[in-house]
């Protein structure tokens, strides 16, 4: 779908949601193709952007890093994804993302003391809502301490 998307005409889209999804239930995005649409500049207008509902949403914020599309948005929303602590820690070290006027990521997995540091970081254009950090249950561990049974908030 990102490769159609990014092989259409569409000069003047301003409103871009991607549901992203979930590996293990047939998302087949990549990392190389979500980064030209960050990086390469297709819809010169586009003020919002979505990127929701993703099982690698801490992938997909380290591919935020330094990317040019930041500039020219409004609002970036990665709502409805599976990040925690790396992800946030990648939103911290992006200081691209103070231009923002709204960076919103409702149902997601950060840390309190992450969440925090976010809020500190962006201020009042943070919009970070519904925490599921603990809601199902202490778990195996990931490397960086999170839940390892993230799911995405819309996976049937």
């Amino acid at each position: 779908v990102i490769e159609e998307l990014l092989a259409a005409n569409l000069p003047n889209l301003e409103y871009l949601e991607l549901w992203l999804g979930a590996k293990y239930r047939g998302a087949d995005f990549t990392m190389e193709n979500l980064k030209k649409l960050l990086f390469n500049n297709p819809f010169p207008k586009l003020k919002y952007l979505g990127l929701r509902n993703s099982d690698q949403t801490d992938a997909v914020a380290e591919a935020l890093q330094d990317a040019p599309i930041l500039d020219q948005l409004e609002t970036l929303d990665l709502s409805g994804g599976t990040i925690a602590s790396k992800g946030a820690n990648a939103l911290l070290s992006n200081s691209k993302l103070q231009n923002l006027q709204k960076l919103k990521i409702r149902y997601h997995y950060i840390p309190d003391a992450l969440e925090t540091k976010l809020q500190e970081f962006i201020g009042d254009k943070l919009s970070l809502a519904k925490s599921m950090v603990g809601h199902y249950g202490k778990g195996k561990l990931d490397e960086n301490g999170d839940d390892a049974r993230r799911y995405v908030q819309v996976g049937e």
